[in-house]
């Protein structure tokens, strides 16, 4: 509270010498205060209601002030909002002198709630007695970010040297709160543990620059200085001893780098960082039709933890050219170019207390593995080109059209997929015949080699039991791993869309505008399956007024997407029959995974009289997804390779679709009044109702309602 009112009492006082000069002057500046109060209630889940409100139960204040005008050569505006909480305001003042010095400054903060994950899900146990377990060390803890930020730009523009301005901004973002953060100890048994993590970081820009104007050619340069601050600690966990789970054995020593005897180890930590960026931008006319721009820009980001660096470079050139008196044509190149420093990764390699191999390390123990320390390349490296011309031309006052042609290559230096191409064609065409009515189709063709691509992510085949010979018997789990051979994307290799508006125009009181677009995806370079995706979104917009004081406004829009992946679920029991129990493999099939959404949004403005308006909002979203067509043969897993064999349960697996079944309805309603009693008087007074409804009770549960309401005086002067 004393943070909000400073600011506004800060702003206030800078005017004042102002508005008592306008006074004086006869400048009267207009100034509106309105003063007033809001009433919360909610119940059940706010992550939904309020995902980015405050629900501060009960009455809290709120208050806005703007004030606009002129004394003399100087320009000032404040708009100044406050709504009862230091997590929701916003502030904006701009005072400019004369055109010789100008500022703006503006202030925002919200609060960001997030949910909190009960992880229940993870347990699981086999019967083998290994399995997975979690635990939240802050089960009550309720998670949410608070986040604000501060802007503030400075121009000087010196008359005698008017083609040059000197600009320099400051802007802050600070976030504090908390948030679930995750880690897990191996061997004992996959133990999956969350933490509150506390976080208090500031992210500074600085920034200084100029522009200089000679003729009809620009040049702009900038230097910017970014300052990443944590300024709270990592939370630590102590990891379970290394044990077999089965045998609970101390004969996996060598697999773990720590656990238990290293005592509380931090996790999730997040390190500060710097960011210097310089750039260039230059705007020079070639002839009086035509126009050559282009920008460089230089970035280097700075680990201060590991002093590991990050360098970005884009040099771009663009040309803009009439052709005739109707057509433009306009091309645009781009070229970025990312290194990041190798990363040496020196690992613990710790030797076996027990079992066949003991004082031997991992990688002494199975000389096959190769060496635990390694050079990490990074897959940030890569070069790429971005290209795209178009041409437009107007065939008559009613008839216009456009083509474009974009292509863009990446070529990454370290990942597997190396080199993406690809190639897109857009085409425009609008018309509009007369005054009523107006057209325009959009059609696109996208063509992609090689998109980025998970390379050899799932095993093929089915995983097999005891009843045949093990093929992988006496090898480890990285053989498993290099055995991999199918590839998953979600990246298309080709893509078809078409999207047409029309609109409907008969008069002066009335609009109706109805469009749709429909977006094919495939991709059927993958060597063990074709991936797709289906896009329907049609929709409709109507803005009528049946008289002159009420203005309404309705929408209506439908979203369908239709995926068909390959379903992988890969099947492992590590540790029953021995060190490695059975062949892992991977459940594959074909399914369908289906997206609906239905928003609908209706507005009312209806200006009743000169002393009340009257006005009124509804949106609603009811969104489903649902996996569709999935068909896992138990017969593949008909027994699990324990000590002795077991029947293999697989209820948990065949519960995948149901537990993919999403369902979500979403309302918000809010109604109004203005009230004037005079020219410098009037009251307002809103009321919204927030309501979330997960229709997946079984999986989430969450369920939440929250009314407020809005009542305030307003004065004007």
């Amino acid at each position: 509270m004393r943070k909000t009112i400073g600011i506004i009492f800060s702003l206030l006082l800078v005017l004042s010498p102002l508005l008592i000069a306008a006074e004086k002057e006869d400048e009267k500046p207009k100034l509106t205060f309105e003063l007033g109060g809001l009433v919360t209630t909610s119940d059940g889940y706010l992550g939904k209601v309020g995902k980015y409100l405050p629900m501060n139960e009960g009455i809290r204040p709120a208050t806005s002030v703007q004030v606009q005008g002129m004394s003399g050569s100087t320009f000032y505006n404040l708009d100044a909002n406050y709504r009862g909480d230091i997590w929701d305001q916003g502030h904006r003042f701009n005072i400019d002198f004369g055109r010789i010095l100008e500022f703006k400054v503006d202030y925002t903060s919200l609060m960001h709630r997030l949910g909190h994950d009960t992880m229940f899900n993870l347990d699981t146990a086999s019967l083998a007695r290994s399995g997975v377990s979690h635990e939240d060390f802050n089960p009550t803890d309720e998670y949410n970010i608070n986040y604000s930020e501060a802007n503030a730009m400075a121009k000087l523009r010196i008359p005698q040297i008017s083609f040059v301005d000197f600009y320099a901004g400051v802007r802050n973002q600070h976030r504090s709160g908390q948030y679930q953060a995750r880690t897990l100890s191996k061997c004992s048994s996959c133990h999956v543990v969350g933490k509150t993590r506390a976080i208090n970081n500031d992210n500074t820009d600085y920034k200084l620059g100029t522009n200089v104007r000679v003729a009809k050619a620009s040049f702009d340069y900038s230097y910017t200085l970014r300052e990443y601050r944590e300024n709270e600690g990592a939370p630590t966990n102590t990891y379970l001893t290394k044990l077999h789970p089965e045998l609970a054995s101390p004969v996996f020593d060598s697999r773990i780098q720590y656990d238990s005897v290293d005592g509380a180890l931090p996790f999730n930590v997040i390190p500060d960082t710097n960011k210097n960026t310089h750039l260039v931008k230059l705007s020079v006319p070639i002839a009086d039709s035509s126009v050559l721009s282009g920008h460089y820009s230089n970035s280097r980001i700075e680990n201060l933890m590991t002093n590991y660096k990050m360098d970005t470079s884009s040099l771009a050139a663009g040309f803009s050219m009439l052709v005739g008196r109707r057509g433009v044509f306009n091309a645009r190149v781009n070229r970025i170019s990312i290194k990041n420093d190798d990363v040496f990764v020196d690992t613990v390699e710790p030797v076996d207390v027990a079992g066949p191999y003991a004082g031997q390390t991992y990688a002494e123990a199975y000389p096959t593995f190769g060496s635990a320390d390694w050079t990490r390349k990074s897959t940030y490296n890569r070069e790429t080109i971005d290209f795209d011309t178009s041409f437009k031309y107007r065939f008559s006052a009613k008839t216009k059209a456009r083509l474009t042609y974009e292509y863009k290559k990446i070529d990454r230096e370290y990942y597997e997929v190396q080199t993406t191409t690809r190639h897109t064609v857009v085409g425009r065409f609008d018309w509009k015949p007369s005054r009523q009515w107006k057209f325009a189709f959009k059609g696109t063709l996208r063509a992609t080699d090689q998109p980025f691509t998970n390379l050899y992510t799932a095993a093929a085949g089915v995983v097999q039991d005891y009843g045949v010979p093990n093929p992988f018997a006496g090898q480890q789990f990285y053989d498993f791993h290099r055995a991999r051979e199918a590839h998953l994307t979600n990246q298309p290799t080709d893509v078809q869309e078409a999207k047409g508006i029309i609109t409907w125009n008969p008069n002066y009181r009335f609009s109706l505008t109805v469009d749709a677009r429909y977006r094919w995806e495939k991709n059927d370079a993958l060597n063990f399956s074709v991936w797709s995706n289906d896009i329907i979104n049609p929709g409709v917009n109507l803005w009528w007024t049946p008289a002159n004081r009420l203005n309404i406004t309705a929408t209506y829009y439908y979203y369908a997407e239709k995926m068909k992946s390959l379903f992988a679920m890969p099947v492992l029991e590590g540790c029953g029959g021995g060190i490695i129990g059975g062949f892992p493999g991977t459940l594959t099939d074909m399914v369908d995974y289906d997206i609906d959404t239905h928003t609908v949004f209706f507005k009312l403005d209806y200006v009743a009289s000169e002393k009340v308006s009257l006005f009124g909002t509804f949106t609603y979203n009811y969104s489903l997804a649902k996996m569709a067509n999935l068909v896992l043969d138990e017969n593949q897993l008909d027994s699990i390779p324990a000590v002795p064999p077991s029947p293999f349960d697989f209820d948990g697996i065949s519960e995948v679709v149901e537990y993919s079944d999403l369902k979500m309805g979403q309302a918000v309603t809010d109604l109004g009044i203005l009230y004037s009693f005079n020219r410098s008087w009037a009251t307002r007074l809103v009321g919204t109702y927030y309501h979330y409804d997960d229709l997946a009770p079984y999986l989430y549960d969450e369920t939440g309602k929250a009314f407020s309401f809005y009542f305030s005086a307003i004065y004007t002067f």
